[in-house]
């Protein structure tokens, strides 16, 4: 059985320079709106403006490779976030900078979500719209899976603390503040990454973040 996708966290935390080349070459290639399934290693790396066998230098397969550069891509997003998020005064306009960013990152949400699943569910593979692995081999992602999910809780926690003191809710339980902001982003999410004629769309953008905003502090109260 070939080996399925193994994500090395040492290559994300500390990248080369032509890493981050192709890194940085999938991003802009994903921005042009190019169907991620059909990518070749050749696209990548001549948009890095490096030759195609310097990238299995570095990585075993175009999969591994795509993945990699999805994650690191995905973690600046995050941290970018973090610190636009804290900018803001207000629990309101935080929670609702986080809506932006579902928004503005769909494409990246989408993709890296089924990079998750596939970290938590190895045995599967990758669902349409993503990076196919066709192998059914081993996919090893779960110590990023669990580095990332530890950071993303952290920054929840201390999110909800801050709306906490703000006095926009009640609820100590920190277990139920996350869990309610979860499902609140969730909900949102849906609707955002789902087909334009779903149904809620006609709602309008402003009344359903009101409405999922409305809902998370009635929880929390």
């Amino acid at each position: 059985m070939e080996k399925g996708i193994v994500i090395d966290t040492e290559k994300l935390k500390n990248p080369s320079k032509k890493m981050r080349l192709m890194f940085e070459a999938v991003s802009v290639l994903v921005k042009e709106r190019k169907d991620i399934r059909a990518l070749k290693v050749q696209d990548i790396t001549e948009k890095a403006g490096i030759g195609k066998g310097t990238a299995y230098e570095y990585f075993s397969s175009k999969e591994e490779l795509i993945a990699h550069a999805l994650m690191y891509e995905y973690s600046r997003k995050i941290l970018e976030l973090t610190k636009a998020v804290f900018k803001l005064k207000h629990f309101k306009e935080r929670f609702y900078r986080i809506f932006d960013w579902i928004k503005e990152n769909k494409e990246y949400n989408e993709m890296f979500s089924q990079l998750l699943r596939a970290s938590l569910h190895p045995e599967d593979s990758y669902a349409a719209g993503s990076v196919e692995q066709k192998s059914g081999g081993d996919c090893i992602m779960k110590e990023f899976g669990s580095e990332a999910s530890g950071y993303i809780y952290e920054m929840i926690d201390r999110f909800m603390e801050d709306g906490y003191k703000e006095g926009v809710f009640k609820e100590t339980d920190t277990g139920k503040r996350s869990l309610a902001l979860l499902t609140a982003v969730v909900e949102y999410a849906f609707v955002v990454m789902g087909p334009e004629e779903n149904r809620y769309h006609r709602i309008g953008d402003e009344a359903i973040r009101e409405f999922v905003y409305q809902s998370l502090v009635k929880t929390l109260n």
